[in-house]
C-alpha cells in the first residue's frame, strides 16, 4: 500500500535554492549585479549592515532573472508534477525574494502559493518554520529541502524529503527517516 494515499490533504512546501534549483538565486544575482556594474561590489557590505533581509532586497531589486534560465532539478520537477497531479497543494517556500519566487512559480505553473523573503523578513530556517507552522500547523505540511537551514523546517514537518543534502541535512535525514529524493544527482525516490 502506498503510504502517501492520504497525502493530498497535506500541503507540500518546497525550498528553492539547492532544492528546486541546483544553485543559489541570491549568489547568482550578486554575481550578475557586480558583473553588470563592478561598483556595486562596494555597496554589498553596506547593504549587509542593514541585515540579511535588507541585503537580499537591495540585490534582488536590482537584478532581473529569467526563470527559464535557472538550473532546475528534473527529478524534483517530476516529483512535484506527480504530486500536483494527485491534487496536492504545492507551496514554494524560499528565503529568496518573494517577487522573484513568484515569477519562478508562474513560469513553472505548479505552485498554488509562494512565500519568500521581504525587505523586512528573511524567510530562512526558523523564520520559514514559524511561517509554515502558523499557516498549516505543526506537522500540518510536508517539506522538501536540502541544507542545514532546512533542518528547523524538517523538524516541524509531518514528512520531509531531502534533496542533494549537505552534511547537516544528511545527518538529520539519517537520524529521523527523511526520504532522500535526490542524492547529488542520484535519484532515490521519484514518486
Amino acid at each position: 500500500m502506498d503510504a502517501r494515499v492520504d497525502d493530498t490533504a497535506i500541503a507540500l512546501a518546497v525550498d528553492l535554492d539547492g532544492t528546486l534549483i541546483s544553485g543559489d538565486l541570491l549568489w547568482e544575482c550578486v554575481f550578475r549585479l557586480v558583473r553588470a556594474n563592478p561598483l556595486f561590489a562596494l555597496m554589498l557590505p553596506v547593504w549587509l549592515l542593514g541585515g540579511k533581509a535588507r541585503f537580499k532586497h537591495e540585490v534582488f531589486s536590482r537584478v532581473s532573472v529569467d526563470p527559464a534560465s535557472l538550473g532546475y532539478r528534473p527529478e524534483v520537477l517530476r516529483f512535484l508534477e506527480a504530486e500536483k497531479e494527485r491534487g496536492r497543494v504545492l507551496i514554494l517556500a524560499t528565503a529568496s525574494a518573494q517577487d522573484h519566487a513568484g515569477r519562478i512559480a508562474a513560469y513553472l505553473g505548479l505552485f498554488d502559493r509562494v512565500i519568500g523573503s521581504t525587505p523586512d523578513t528573511n524567510l530562512k530556517s526558523a523564520a520559514k518554520r514559524a511561517r509554515l507552522v502558523a499557516d498549516y500547523g505543526d506537522a500540518g505540511f510536508d517539506y522538501v529541502g536540502n541544507s542545514r537551514d532546512d533542518v528547523a523546517v524538517f523538524e516541524a514537518a509531518r514528512r520531509s524529503y531531502v534533496v542533494a543534502p549537505d552534511r547537516e541535512a544528511r545527518a538529520w535525514s539519517d537520524a529521523h527517516g527523511g526520504a532522500i529524493l535526490v542524492d547529488h544527482g542520484q535519484t532515490s525516490l521519484t514518486d
